[in-house]
């Protein structure tokens, strides 16, 4: 049992880095400790990155001129999956921008902003912690520009004259990669938060269901006031299960929604 405490006691870490690194990657601040976030990372600035990459696609699909397509910086159009392209990216940032706005609902309503509060406390962490948090944020880092640098510049160059790619091209590309590194950051760690919270509720049950097996076999069940603990311990963490459940299951219905719409669209194309 004291493997699995201390194993919750490294998750309860890393959970409180994970929500900071959701508010410095466009989420909201749940604790006045987290370290500032910067303006790249604001959720208005996000969004209407996003807002401007979904008109570009729509845009794109209704341009047959060559020059119109390079002038907007469109380098899917030679290609024959660019109507697949243009779907993907609509759906998927869409999908990206009614996520950020349920989580500004989530943020207002009173419960689900004070059970996240609590999740958010801690402040001395050990640097076994900060050093998987630096790792993973770098890793998430890395594929978001490598991805975005490689579809974006990769299929422009081949598309793109010399002289257009380096008018239109490239500033486009640049304005592709961010997006592209804010999908990937916004995707990773609100994964990566309900993953944690998973796994931390599984070991926190798993440790009040061992404690429950000790006092059966050392036949002490009745009027223990133990057994009381455990059983108020396991409420709570149902109250906070069911709490956070409101933005997980709203999340994975979105997605869920979205993708079955993108896999039909993609079908049909």
């Amino acid at each position: 049992m004291s493997k699995m405490l201390s194993k919750v006691v490294f998750i309860d870490e890393l959970i409180y880095l994970i929500a900071e690194m959701v508010y410095r990657r466009g989420g909201h601040n749940l604790n006045d400790n987290y370290r500032k976030r910067s303006l790249l990372f604001n959720p208005f600035v996000i969004n209407i990155v996003f807002i401007v990459i979904i008109i570009r696609e729509i845009i794109s699909l209704f341009i047959t001129n060559e020059y119109l397509s390079q002038i907007i910086g469109d380098f899917s159009y030679k290609y024959q999956f660019k109507y697949q392209f243009k779907v993907i990216v609509f759906i998927t940032y869409s999908t990206i921008i009614i996520t950020e706005i349920n989580n500004y609902y989530n943020f207002k309503n009173n419960k689900i902003h004070k059970t996240l509060e609590t999740e958010g406390k801690q402040n001395l962490m050990n640097k076994k912690s900060q050093k998987y948090m630096k790792i993973i944020d770098k890793f998430i880092q890395i594929i978001g520009i490598y991805i975005g640098f490689t579809v974006s510049f990769g299929f422009s160059f081949y598309s793109f004259s010399l002289k257009y790619f380096i008018i239109f091209a490239i500033p486009w590309n640049i304005l592709f990669c961010i997006s592209f590194i804010y999908l990937t950051n916004i995707y990773s760690f609100f994964i990566l938060y309900f993953i944690a919270f998973c796994l931390r509720s599984k070991l926190q049950i798993s440790i009040e269901n061992q404690r429950i097996e000790r006092l059966i076999e050392n036949k002490r069940l009745i009027n223990n006031r133990n057994l009381l603990i455990i059983i108020r311990n396991i409420i709570k963490k149902f109250h906070l299960i069911s709490n956070l459940n409101q933005i997980w299951s709203k999340y994975l219905l979105i997605n869920f929604i979205f993708y079955m719409l993108l896999s039909g669209l993609l079908y049909c194309i």
